[in-house]
């Protein structure tokens, strides 16, 4: 802490400093001749206080996270999310917050003791023997008539310490020096309170004032600038010759018109079942990727299977055991119950795939109808699994199995959940149990499903089961358990699973299937809209558990859910489904882990209409994603497939049956569950087949290309790689991904 003068104006201190024998030379100080150190010293002392409550709050964060189980863990994640942008917010962003409440304490301590002294500090009065006296913080001096200036003596006196301001070493009424009427000692003592306008002097207040705002201002313009470089690094690419101006323009909306100008197919497409329109045929026939990519559609058991009566989710829809808590509020709209029926369906619906063209197909194995207990597993159900795993490699559909999709068996559930250490134990041995049962069908895994999502509507919305409200300490225990979990997972999966399925000398590829949002600040110049949109979402959401399960290490492709864009403005956020956030999310993703191929594991557009079949907003808006995708792989982004959710209508969780996402419309009111094709399937029909072709072909011109020859008439190509191996049966592969 620094006396006013040395920041502008002279107290009184200076004044008797000056008047001394000797004046201004005899002080050690300022005798020494370094005066512009002096000022660089002062005026940098303004700000230091900031500085240290910084630090102090920053060692007392180290301590508290300390505390927390699994610390080590969140500093790890803490520091793999450690970017030049996220230091200069989370050091910038205090800093401005605590000159902004400085510079408001100062306007108001002003204001205060302004009004307190004209009230009480200002006023002159008469004694008994009229004697005109003076009053300052209960100090009292007599007028004396003439311009000496008065000697205050204060009520509170202490003979051993020392004389008061302005009286003479004669004086015997002294005052405390903490108590002293603007005594150096008491602004010393004060601290903020001294910097905040103990002193009298307009200059002094002033320049307090002009530091506060030229250091909020460049704070204010780096967070500005910085934030403005951050968003727009994956800015959205610019429009793609050739497509009809409207469709850039127009954003997608429930109520479009229905689709007109139906034109015919070409001969390969045939088995597609209606044409699409003319507009969106144009904009198909743009789309063009990579050999190596796929196109493919996703569902989830509990959402499509049906029947899962020993399942999490059946419980908590109902209130049942252990959800009991539960009762008093609706969980769900509806009951999943049979769902679609895929359990009883899924023949036809593999005839539905084929009709598609689809090259993959992502589903998943139910932990609740599979694992009965520990150490017993449903052999029947295995069978139907593997028999619809291999049914799909047959129709030349690459299936992408999901081990953990939002749902647990009940027995797991009564033992406390994710929050319990030993469900990572049960899972595991499922997941061991699925890679030597499976493996043979299965190459390309995925161990979780938005682990993220799941543990933060479960365990602090209180949304999803254990329907627990802000339960930060158990939420926590599951991110740990979760994450560790998978990196378990990721290497049982690559020790056990040792058949290749598809002959292309990967046995396994492990990912994840990780939510990632676009956020954008509404007001990019604000402080708050950026650092909310930025280490909320980006941070907290988006990488936060990336960087628990150490994804560098534990994931050979990062598995992309993307479906709409957030605004964000202070604490609330907006909605919005721009056909170039997933361009965007996309590009984040392969720039966070570089050359680590990614896939979009679901994407897609709902409506409430049913059963919706004239979905020209859905056209329009996959279509304009797909056509920014593809610009992403032309600039160099590995990118392994799409998967468009959802082959079906589906039970969505506590939403229910009301958001339609589907290729085709399910009629949920009928025995049958009644499948309805939508206009949007032929037109992404029509896309995979075309892509289908163009693999096939470079298939069959990459023999004579890379020294390979067919295996008698007819037969499977022989090629001859540059190891000196041959390799019977394998297609030459564009790069990229298994996928």
């Amino acid at each position: 802490s620094l006396p006013m003068d040395l920041v502008g104006g002279t107290d009184d201190a200076t004044q008797e400093l000056e008047s001394a024998p000797g004046g201004m030379d005899a002080h050690p100080v300022r005798s020494c001749g370094c005066a512009s150190r002096r000022r660089l010293s002062h005026w940098a002392g303004l700000c230091a206080p900031e500085l240290l409550f910084g630090l102090a709050l920053a060692v007392l964060a180290i301590i508290a996270a300390a505390a927390v189980p699994h610390s080590h863990l969140l500093f790890g994640a803490l520091s793999g999310m450690c970017t030049p942008f996220g230091v200069i917010f989370g050091i910038g962003t205090p800093l401005l917050l605590l000159h902004v409440l400085r510079l408001t304490g100062l306007v108001v301590w002003c204001a205060v003791k302004s009004l307190w002294r004209k009230v009480r500090g200002g006023m002159d009065r008469r004694d008994q023997d009229g004697i005109t006296t003076s009053t300052q913080d209960g100090c009292t001096a007599p007028h004396t008539g003439d311009y000496t200036p008065p000697k205050y003596t204060c009520r509170d006196t202490a003979s051993a310490a020392g004389p008061s301001r302005g009286s003479s070493s004669s004086d015997t009424a002294v005052a405390s020096p903490l108590q002293s009427c603007g005594h150096p000692v008491w602004r010393r003592a004060t601290g903020w309170g001294r910097r905040a306008g103990a002193s009298n002097r307009h200059s002094s207040r002033s320049k307090l004032i002009a530091c506060d705002l030229c250091v909020g201002l460049c704070l204010y313009l780096v967070l500005g600038v910085t934030a403005s470089v951050a968003w727009s690094r994956c800015a959205p690419p610019p429009p793609l010759p050739g497509a009809p101006a409207d469709v850039e323009s127009e954003p997608p909306t429930a109520q479009a018109e229905p689709p007109t100008n139906h034109i015919e197919l070409d001969p390969q497409l045939s088995s597609v079942q209606e044409a699409p329109t003319l507009n969106n045929t144009m904009l198909a026939r743009q789309i063009r990727f990579p050999p190596s990519f796929k196109f493919g559609a996703a569902t989830a058991a509990y959402q499509v299977e049906g029947g899962l009566h020993n399942a999490s989710w059946y419980a908590f829809e109902r209130g049942l055991s252990p959800y009991e808590h539960t009762q008093d509020r609706e969980t769900t709209r509806g009951y999943a119950g049979r769902a679609t029926d895929m359990w009883e369906l899924f023949d036809d619906d593999l005839e539905r795939m084929k009709a598609l063209h689809l090259q993959t197909y992502r589903m998943s194995i139910s932990w609740s109808r599979l694992h009965l207990a520990r150490g017993q597993f449903d052999m029947p159900a295995l069978a139907r699994y593997r028999r619809w795993l291999r049914e799909l490699r047959l129709a030349g559909i690459e299936p992408v199995v999901t081990l953990l999709h939002y749902e647990e068996p009940l027995w797991v559930s009564m033992q406390g959940s994710w929050a319990n250490a030993s469900t990572a134990d049960d899972w595991l041995e499922l997941v061991s149990f699925l890679a030597v049962q499976l493996g043979g069908q299965v190459d390309v895994w995925v161990t979780q499903n938005e682990p993220f999502v799941y543990a933060g509507l479960g365990w602090l919305e209180g949304r999803w089961p254990p329907g627990l409200v802000m339960a930060v300490r158990d939420w926590w225990l599951v991110m740990v358990h979760l994450s560790s979990a998978h990196r378990r997972a990721y290497a049982a999966l690559h020790a056990l699973d040792t058949a290749d399925a598809d002959g292309d000398g990967k046995p396994a590829m492990v990912g994840l299937a990780k939510n990632l949002n676009v956020a954008t600040p509404a007001r990019m110049w604000s402080v708050v809209d950026p650092l909310v949109a930025g280490a909320g979402v980006w941070g907290l959401i988006n990488k936060l558990y990336l960087e628990l399960i150490d994804g560098h290490r534990s994931l050979d492709f990062l598995g992309i859910n993307h479906y709409f864009e957030l605004t964000v403005r202070g604490t609330d956020h907006s909605f919005g489904v721009p056909e170039t956030s997933l361009y965007q999310i996309t590009c984040e993703a392969a720039a966070w882990y570089p050359g680590l191929p990614v896939a979009v594991t679901e994407h897609g557009y709902w409506t409430t209409d049913f059963p919706g079949v004239d979905d020209e907003a859905r056209q329009r808006y996959i279509l304009a994603s797909l056509r920014h995708l593809m610009r992403a792989t032309q600039q160099g982004l590995t990118i392994m497939a799409y998967q468009y959710w959802a082959l079906l209508d589906s039970f969505e969780w506590e939403s229910g049956f009301r958001p339609r996402f589907g290729l085709y419309a399910v009629n949920f009111t009928a025995d049958g569950r009644t499948r309805i094709q939508r206009d949007f399937a032929p037109i992404y029909g029509s896309i995979a087949a075309r892509h289908a072709q163009e693999v096939a072909l470079a298939a069959r011109q990459a023999p004579a290309r890379r020294g390979c020859h067919q295996a008698g008439s007819g037969g499977r190509p022989v090629c001859h790689e540059g190891t000196g191996t041959t390799v019977a049966g394998k297609a030459p592969s564009g790069g990229g991904g298994e996928l």
